[in-house]
């Protein structure tokens, strides 16, 4: 945590040159002050578009840089700056060289780690130091102070993991949520010690209580408890929660649900039309249980429309739907091959079915068997994007004019929304941002305007 917390801050003294005085020497990396205003000013607007589930707001990094903390230093390594620091630099390599930093980071961050992947950990920070030392270091006596003790710490990461473990089990983290889940409990200015004695004797009781006498659920004091006992609970693992709405159904959302249907299930269109009735029951929020996701539908979800800027947006996903591999060669077999989307979820539709409504088409025996009921189909009406591009970094990208994606342009079953996901504008269009990401970046060396294969 305090690598990140000390690492990171010292690269954006050398990228707006004000690192002990040291100007860019004989390399090119620093940012003019317009460019690094522009990218502070994209950080403090993207927590609007990314969801509380990914972390706090990120601050403008340029004028409120005394309200960053290590988890917004870490949001911004991880998921803000491969963005918004891409084609910024002069030279590649500079972009080139923080990435590999990420993908360090990221790979220490696992929760298991192999021998091979110490051993790459290890040499990849000793080949990270180097480059360091070339950028920034330039091999001068008068720029040796560049050489910090961060950057030296660096290189005994890979030999604490191997002999405490992954970073997770011992990054200061944990401990620096705890003494901040203390401050609020200091209720007397005379005698503070005393307040934070009795705070942390509560919580240690209360944890003895529930551990003895079983009583975890029901004294689980956390907002998400409730939020799990409210709405209407589907297959143990899906709650669909409030606002619950009862809409008469419009054409074109009524031939996107048929259509829908007659691709996954044994109906044709005339039947799947007859299976749909005159009103649906529409939610505004879908949550996973067990510590999953809760995702927003931003047609209901009144916050939306009436404070849109104060809102940490919860709309957007990421999707996985079966793709024809050679859906563009009439002549060859079908082939089928998941296929990762993006989109922002405008409805949630739960559409109860007869028990003559016949099984999904890939359905097993014992699916089908359950089928032979009336049941409720669970489905998402998505405003999908159109990737366009995709940077050296892995960021895919879409255009879209404003945060508003447009109308429904496709229906998903709920089972394909793999998670949340945020998004980030750089120039005139969107980058997606989702939590693993950040561990599947790929250096290229050339980047083509089209869309690489995800």
């Amino acid at each position: 945590m305090h690598i990140i917390e000390n690492i990171i801050p010292m690269l954006v003294d050398h990228w707006t040159g004000t690192f002990k005085d040291l100007d860019g020497g004989s390399e090119e990396y620093e940012l003019p002050p317009s460019v690094f205003d522009a990218i502070g000013e994209a950080c403090a607007k993207s927590g609007s578009t990314i969801p509380s589930a990914f972390g706090a707001r990120v601050p403008n990094i340029a004028k409120d840089r005394y309200q960053c903390t290590a988890e917004s230093w870490f949001l911004f390594t991880t998921l803000l700056a491969p963005v918004l620091l891409h084609n910024r630099f002069s030279r590649r390599c500079y972009y080139n060289h923080f990435v590999q930093f990420i993908i360090l980071v990221n790979k220490c961050l696992r929760f298991e780690l192999t021998s091979q992947e110490i051993r790459e950990i290890e040499a990849g920070f000793a080949a990270w130091v180097e480059k360091y030392e070339q950028f920034y270091y330039q091999y001068e006596e008068s720029r040796l102070s560049a050489c910090t003790l961060p950057v030296h710490a660096l290189l005994h990461i890979a030999d604490n993991i191997r002999k405490i473990g992954p970073m997770w089990c011992f990054w200061a983290f944990v401990m620096e949520r705890f003494c901040g889940s203390l401050v609020p409990a200091v209720k007397s200015r005379k005698y503070p010690f005393m307040s934070l004695a009795h705070r942390i004797r509560d919580v240690a009781q209360l944890s003895q209580i529930k551990l003895l006498y079983g009583l975890t659920s029901e004294l689980d004091l956390s907002s998400g408890k409730d939020m799990e006992e409210t709405g209407l609970a589907f297959d143990d693992y899906i709650r669909m929660v409030y606002p619950h709405r009862t809409i008469a159904v419009d054409m074109p959302l009524r031939n996107k649900i048929a259509s829908y249907l007659t691709t996954n299930y044994d109906v044709t269109r005339p039947s799947a039309l007859k299976f749909i009735p005159a009103e649906l029951s529409l939610w505004g929020k879908l949550k996973r249980l067990g510590g999953g996701d809760l995702i927003h539908a931003r047609d209901l979800v009144s916050t939306y429309h009436t404070t849109p800027d104060a809102v940490r947006d919860a709309t957007f996903i990421k999707f996985t739907l079966e793709v024809d591999k050679n859906q563009n060669h009439r002549n060859l077999p079908v082939v089928l091959q998941p296929k990762p989307f993006f989109g922002q979820v405008r409805k949630f539709i739960a559409l109860t079915v007869p028990p003559e409504f016949p099984a999904r088409r890939d359905a097993g025996p014992e699916e089908r068997a359950q089928s032979a009921r009336e049941r409720t189909v669970l489905l998402a009406a998505v405003a999908g994007v159109k990737l366009t591009r995709q940077n050296s970094a892995g960021m895919v990208y879409f255009d879209a004019k404003s945060s508003d994606l447009g109308s429904v342009s496709e229906i998903i079953d709920i089972q394909t929304i793999d998670c949340l996901a945020g998004r980030i504008q750089d120039g005139k269009r969107w980058a997606c941002l989702r939590p693993e990401v950040a561990a599947k970046f790929k250096l290229i060396q050339e980047e083509s305007g089209e869309l690489n294969e995800l």
